[in-house]
């Protein structure tokens, strides 16, 4: 069964992807992931990141690709992205826990304090079984125990 059918990527389908760093490189690091595989005329990312990390390059319909050694984390990438195709790793924390950024489009926005289910992806990269997230900082990110 692919993305078609089950309307998300795997987490195999994602380390596949040209934007998503290996995982070696996000220990101790902020990175964008891109979970971008859907190859249609897009490339806001690419103008948005002003370190120049992410490239879609000449054909607009290619993936973009991530240098994660230009990556700063900074997510206006994440907030460019039409797609909501873009997350954020934060394994600097040093306390066990990962904060990650999620684009979101739903109402109503969850309190502060609200126990939300994440992404299996996004939990999965970050921790060796799904997560909940135990707080959330709006207009932040949130943080995944693990």
């Amino acid at each position: 069964m692919g993305i078609e059918e089950r309307g998300y990527f795997t987490l195999d389908e994602v380390l596949q992807l040209p934007g998503c760093p290996p995982q070696e490189q996000l220990a101790g690091r902020r990175l964008a992931v891109v979970e971008c595989g859907h190859e249609i005329p897009c490339n806001p990312c690419e103008t948005s990141c002003a370190r120049g990390a992410l490239t879609v390059g000449e054909t607009i319909t290619s993936l973009p690709v991530l240098d994660a050694e230009r990556c700063d984390g900074c997510g206006s990438c994440m907030a460019d992205c039409p797609g909501l195709a873009i997350f954020v790793v934060d394994l600097t924390r040093g306390d066990g826990r990962a904060e990650v950024w999620l684009p979101h489009e739903f109402l109503p926005v969850p309190a502060p304090g609200a126990v939300v289910v994440v992404a299996v992806v996004a939990a999965a990269l970050v921790a060796p079984s799904p997560s909940f997230v135990r707080e959330i900082r709006i207009g932040r990110g949130m943080f995944l125990s693990q």
